[in-house]
């Protein structure tokens, strides 16, 4: 439809040409939204709010061939009238400003209105806004399922099979371990080495007494 047509390149030219804040492309699309549709725009503020039949333009749908300029005098007629806005102008001011710079860039450049939005590949309208965080939070979701599938250890097997070659390697590597119901053989003591001065004094025994200088054992009964 054209109203769709004309809110999306209204939001496109928001976001591209006028290039103003995320927080106030959704202030001014939630009142200009209301003027396309034809719902008009009621001042709801509980304490300044106007009445309840006063609302703008309602009835009238408000397109690119629409003459904003007088749009903006009845606006500011309505709050002369039912109270002024104490919303810093983003009731009916800024709105309508930003709709009227919209009709100037589109008389400027007549084939915007015609050519592809850019909307799908950069910001998308609120509803197309939620599908696509829907399915990006259920690609995240899927990314931290494969990783945490990664990081699983594997199993350690536990069959009498793989305990025993176990074993086997540990007794062929490791001599000296004991092996299941066998004794290992503790290696040979080193041989204790004689005091060579000692060794010396001996000899000198020999050569003069012609005996062994070595003490002889006495035999035990």
């Amino acid at each position: 439809e054209v109203d769709d047509n004309f809110l999306y390149k209204f939001k496109e030219f928001l976001v591209f040409h006028n290039k103003i804040s995320d927080q106030n492309v959704r202030n001014v699309m939630r009142q200009v939204g209301k003027l396309v549709r034809g719902e008009g725009i009621r001042y709801e503020s509980p304490t300044y709010g106007w009445p309840e039949d006063c609302i703008f333009m309602k009835g009238v749908k408000v397109t690119p061939m629409s003459d904003i300029v007088q749009l903006m005098q009845d606006g500011q007629d309505c709050e002369d009238k039912w109270g002024r806005d104490h919303g810093n102008g983003w009731l009916l001011s800024h709105p309508l400003k930003k709709l009227l710079l919209f009709q100037q860039f589109v008389l400027n450049n007549p084939d915007f209105l015609s050519a592809k939005c850019k909307l799908a590949d950069y910001y998308a309208l609120d509803d197309d806004l939620d599908l696509n965080m829907g399915s990006s939070q259920e690609e995240e979701k899927k990314e931290e399922e494969v990783e945490d599938n990664t990081n699983v250890k594997p199993e350690q097997t536990t069959s009498n099979e793989n305990i025993k070659k176990e074993e086997e390697e540990d007794t062929n590597t490791t001599p000296h371990k004991r092996r299941r119901g066998v004794k290992a053989k503790s290696p040979p003591a080193p041989k204790r080495k004689r005091n060579s001065t000692r060794i010396k004094k001996e000899k000198d025994i020999e050569k003069s007494t012609g005996r062994s200088g070595r003490p002889k054992r006495r035999k035990l009964l």
